[in-house]
């Protein structure tokens, strides 16, 4: 099945640990992050980019760990308070916006509850950031 979109999920955690100053951990992170977005956009993928944080946070949390520019890469931004149909979880509301299936799709992600969330969108293929081996795998 081929890859037509990736879902990038962030939490404040995340975000909180990478953000620190010379934070090994951030460099790996958003070094990986941006070779993945970069290869995926040479390959037509769609990006989609979730979190539990509200707008506002989101924003500014990826202007803290990665650039000023870095959200407007992403074709669909789905925070917690936004973009309606909140009913949907927010992997599903990513998937219905992007107009792709969940088997067409892989997860980026940084926890447990991330994983669960892809596994209930359908999503079974992701890419958990602390294992670099599973970016390897696709």
């Amino acid at each position: 099945m081929s890859v037509e979109a990736f879902i990038l999920c962030l939490d404040d955690v995340l975000i909180d640990s990478v953000a620190e100053p010379k934070s090994v951990r951030l460099v790996t992170i958003r070094d990986d992050i941006n070779a993945a977005i970069d290869g995926a956009v040479q390959k037509g993928i769609k990006l989609a980019l979730v979190s539990g944080m509200v707008s506002h946070n989101v924003v500014v949390a990826c202007e803290k760990a990665f650039t000023r520019d870095f959200i407007k890469i992403f074709s669909v931004v789905v925070p917690c308070d936004g973009l309606g149909l909140s009913e949907l979880p927010l992997m599903e509301r990513a998937l219905l916006y992007l107009g792709v299936s969940a088997e067409c799709a892989i997860a980026i992600i940084c926890n447990e509850v991330d994983a669960i969330a892809a596994k209930d969108a359908g999503i079974s293929r992701h890419w958990h950031l602390d294992v670099p081996e599973e970016r390897d795998a696709w």
